[in-house]
């Protein structure tokens, strides 16, 4: 017979299945000849079989222990649960301190900040080091970190105004300079450099760029008024290797950008000269203005004898010119004479009647004295 709980085979007389433990319902079969039976009889069978199952306690207390496995194995699978549960938990827990404690730490955010900026995560390299800045505001270190992320992220007009504050704080900071001065450079933004180093105070930093230095540039002649053709040199001192440009009609050498190659030759009047020198580093100094006058004096009139006046061809009757060293003398009969006229060589012939002579000087820059004239009468 089978058992009709689990199905396990019972062997015939028993009353519980060893494998479940449930009780058998055993069901005799139909004898007629035994039929007769009373319940009396039956009864005291079904007695005598409990009997001996209560005689038998091995087997007995098999039934037990398998009716009550399946309870245990509950009872452990609750416990593992729970203690997993506790375990989450506890894990979470420490999890949390943890993670608040690196939140508050320093060290902590500045080398996550560092450690992600390596591998090119800038977006949280920067979040990282703007939490250490906030942690500890007076670290030079975040601040720098902070503006190397940002420079990294193309944001290079937020790194300046940090590094200027940086510096701002503090003249003599070398890391600052160097970070701003390699922004300036790279952005070509000559006017922001030209700026930051004519703001240097400290006396080590102008040593460190001294080549970034703006230079003046100067002029070989002051101002002032002149008499003489006179040519101006621009130069400036120092080491460095400078462009100089200049104009001479009053505009910004910077934008005209002439170059200055060799001296400059004052015209006659006013000229103003307005000059200045940018380094090797495209630094422009300051444009400097000078300014000349150029007054060339005349030649002196030509010196005529004999003076006017009656002559005969008894007297002396040749007329002679007073010349000046470097000058050429041109004359004319009765007009005024140019360039085009006759050249003075020696005395010239006065002409029977009533002549006058006209004569000019023309020194070597061509200028021309007024004209000097005398009259004469000669008779024969």
């Amino acid at each position: 017979m089978k058992c009709s709980y689990c199905g396990a085979p019972v062997e015939e007389g028993r009353v519980f299945c060893l494998n479940c433990g449930e009780e058998i319902q055993w069901v005799p079969e139909y004898n007629p000849i035994s039929s007769y039976r009373s319940n009396e009889v039956v009864q005291a069978a079904q007695s005598n079989e409990k009997e001996a199952v209560k005689i038998n306690p091995r087997r007995q207390i098999s039934a037990s222990r398998a009716h009550g496995k399946p309870k245990k194995k509950r009872r452990r699978f609750w416990k593992v649960l729970l203690f997993l549960i506790f375990a989450l938990l506890a894990g979470l827990g420490v999890k949390r301190y943890i993670d608040q404690q690196n939140y508050h730490s320093f060290d902590y955010q500045y080398e996550m900040a560092q450690t992600a900026s390596t591998r090119g995560d800038y977006e949280e390299a920067l979040a990282f080091a703007r939490r250490a800045v906030s942690l500890d505001g007076g670290s030079e270190a975040a601040r720098l970190l902070e503006t190397d992320i940002l420079c990294q992220m193309g944001q290079s007009e937020e790194a300046s105004r940090i590094l200027e504050e940086l510096i701002a704080m503090d003249p003599s900071d070398e890391e600052a300079y160097a970070r701003l001065v390699s922004i300036y450079e790279e952005e070509k933004d000559t006017v922001s450099l030209t700026n930051l180093v004519e703001g240097m105070t400290d006396e080590k930093i102008r040593d460190i760029y001294q080549d970034y230095m703006p230079v003046e540039v100067k002029a070989s002649q002051p101002p002032g008024t002149y008499e003489e053709w006179t040519t101006v040199e621009l130069y400036t001192d120092g080491s460095q290797m400078c462009s100089i440009y200049y104009t001479t009609d009053g505009t910004d050498p910077m934008t005209k950008r002439n170059l200055y190659k060799t001296g400059i030759e004052l015209a006659e009047g006013t000229t103003t000269i307005r000059a200045v020198a940018v380094n090797e580093k495209g630094i422009a100094g300051e444009i400097k203005s000078y300014t000349y006058h150029l007054e060339i004096p005349l030649p002196d009139t030509p010196g005529i004898t004999p003076v006017s006046g009656e002559y005969t061809a008894a007297t002396k009757s040749q007329i002679s010119l007073t010349v000046p060293e470097g000058c050429r003398a041109y004359y004319a009969f009765d007009e005024k004479p140019t360039q085009e006229s006759t050249l003075y060589t020696q005395p010239v012939d006065m002409i029977a009647g009533e002549h006058t002579i006209y004569a000019i000087v023309v020194d070597e820059n061509a200028r021309e004295s007024h004209p000097g004239s005398a009259t004469y009468i000669l008779k024969e």
